[in-house]
């Protein structure tokens, strides 16, 4: 039975304030987790650049029914910007500049906000106030990946200010991988790791340039091929260290379809010794983050997530598709796992995100307070 959720006093203090940039897919259903998680009168701060009338309805949901804060950017504006937001009926309680410096604790879910706003905000105020500031998805050299399950453990964050939380498709791919390899101890017997990502146009909701036909992400990597490779590379490197084997071989090829729902992707895994479909799936159903599905459509796995999962999205970091894993003997004393996911896109790193904040503030005892909200809020599926 996991231990009720406790909101006591944080390491800044039982009132916290904590910035998130980005009002969207990520930041809005993060937001919500995280007020459910702080103590009473803490202060959760969503951001927003750019005003657009038909989010107007979200904020004040966001705030009338979960608590939280909005703010709105004043930089690279003349006049302060909330004006703009007001015009539109946004209830604005402060700037974005004025928030983040006074916050315990800055998470940028747009992945392009912060990155370089974040060296001078972590010298300017120190960690008793400044916990830390993290950014989302593929940013060269920003800092180690945190991801829930893999990485969270080896991390100290009271060392460590600048976090990654990787992206969906990495979340994804490093789950099939860590799994497989039970966590990360058999690693050593999966050498190659190839796979084919199908990703999805802009969120359904989002508006944004879509493509009309299947377009291809170009290979810029000569060893990896393209970031979500490389990227779920790091993450193991990070959990592992030393341990990581030197034979591991990781590659990805992307492509983009016209359709709003789901990744996709498609794995040829190398692994020693005699496997067999069984094996597969007994490893991948005791990563608790892994759900399967006998559904053979995208679209149904999708519905099921906006019709129960919590703001309409999936937190399983992968889906596995029962009915697509084959293994083929070879090459010699290896065997060649075939296999197909999907990804929650967005939703499968809320979580992350969410114990990353609580690691920051809780440090101690964040894992149990991740796992009381996940089973609060029934996050995970298991079986879609």
């Amino acid at each position: 039975m996991t231990t009720a959720l406790h909101k006591d006093e944080t390491l800044v203090g039982d009132k916290p304030k904590v910035l998130i940039l980005g009002t969207g897919t990520i930041a809005y259903p993060f937001s919500v987790l995280l007020q459910k998680a702080l103590p009473e009168g803490a202060e959760t701060y969503i951001a927003k650049k750019n005003p657009r009338t038909e989010n107007v309805g979200r904020i004040e949901r966001l705030r009338a029914e979960d608590g939280v804060k909005f703010t709105v950017w004043k930089k690279d504006h003349d006049e302060f910007a909330a004006t703009s937001f007001r015009d539109l009926s946004y209830q604005v309680d402060a700037s974005v500049e004025e928030i983040a410096d006074e916050a315990n604790l800055i998470m940028d879910c747009t992945g392009a906000a912060i990155q370089d706003w974040s060296e001078h905000l972590l010298s300017e105020h120190g960690p008793d106030q400044l916990l830390g500031v993290t950014v989302e998805g593929s940013i060269k050299e920003f800092g180690p990946y945190f991801m829930y399950g893999v990485t969270d453990r080896v991390l100290d964050l009271r060392k460590q200010r600048a976090i990654q939380l990787p992206s969906c498709n990495t979340h994804c791919l490093t789950s099939v991988v860590w799994a497989l390899s039970d966590r990360g101890r058999e690693l050593a017997r999966i050498p190659q790791v190839i796979c084919f990502i199908d990703r999805r146009n802009q969120d359904k909701g989002s508006p944004g340039k879509a493509v009309h036909t299947v377009t291809w992400e170009a290979v810029k990597d000569p060893v990896f091929g393209t970031h979500q490779a490389e990227d779920a590379y790091q993450v193991l490197k990070t959990a592992l260290g030393e341990k990581l084997p030197s034979s591991l071989r990781m590659v990805s090829h992307a492509t983009k379809l016209p359709q709003p729902f789901m990744h996709a992707t498609s794995y040829a895994i190398v692994a020693e010794g005699k496997w067999d479909v069984d094996m597969v799936h007994e490893r991948l159903a005791s990563w608790r983050f892994i759900a399967f599905t006998d559904y053979m459509s995208m679209g149904q796995v999708y519905e099921e997530y906006v019709l129960k999962g919590l703001s309409g999205r999936g937190y399983d970091h992968a889906v596995v598709i029962a009915n697509q894993t084959q293994v083929i003997p070879g090459p010699g004393d290896f065997s060649t796992i075939l296999m197909a996911t999907l990804t929650p896109q967005e939703g499968n790193v809320i979580i992350s995100n969410l114990a990353c904040a609580l690691k920051f503030l809780y440090p101690d005892s964040y894992a149990e307070r991740v796992d009381a909200l996940i089973e609060q809020e029934h996050l995970l599926f298991g079986v879609v």
